[in-house]
């Protein structure tokens, strides 16, 4: 593989030949006279981030810091976020899921009564006001601790 400064971008020798009329496998010197260097590729798994001129007269393909798999999974993410986004607004919670609160042995406490409501079997929470502020505790569908949480005791 060779790179091609006037395209600022790499090609094979097939095309050298055909667009140049110079085998710069066998001709590096003339190759070289209309601005075809060989060219380093990535190594296997990684897409290039730039080309590079090294000090020989070659020229580098230079990675970018994650390979393509981490780069597709990255968009997979990113995907799946932008999926659940809709689906929280479609059915009416907040954008970002609340992370439920332990606060004085009693959990799961949400600040969010619609958060709280999805995390339920049955769609509804209970309130619990503690140092002036409301929190919601879902009714069903998982483990309710009312002052109990942390002290190895089961929840009720």
């Amino acid at each position: 593989m060779f790179y091609s400064e006037s395209l600022s971008s790499p090609i094979n020798s097939y095309n050298v030949k055909r667009l140049y009329g110079v085998n710069p496998d066998n001709d590096p010197a003339r190759a070289a006279l209309i601005g075809i260097y060989p060219l380093t590729e990535v190594p296997e798994g990684y897409a290039v981030s730039h080309y590079r001129k090294e000090d020989n007269n070659t020229y580098t393909a230079v990675p970018h810091c994650v390979t393509i798999e981490e780069q597709q999974m990255v968009a997979i993410i990113r995907k799946m976020q932008s999926t659940l986004s809709s689906l929280r607004v479609r059915f009416g919670l907040p954008a970002t899921q609340e992370i439920p609160q332990a606060i004085d042995g009693y959990y799961p406490l949400y600040t969010s009564e619609a958060e709280s409501n999805y995390v339920s079997d049955n769609g509804e929470s209970h309130e619990h006001v503690i140092d002036g502020v409301t929190y919601y505790m879902p009714d069903t569908g998982v483990e309710l601790f009312h002052g109990t949480y942390n002290n190895g005791s089961g929840g009720y």
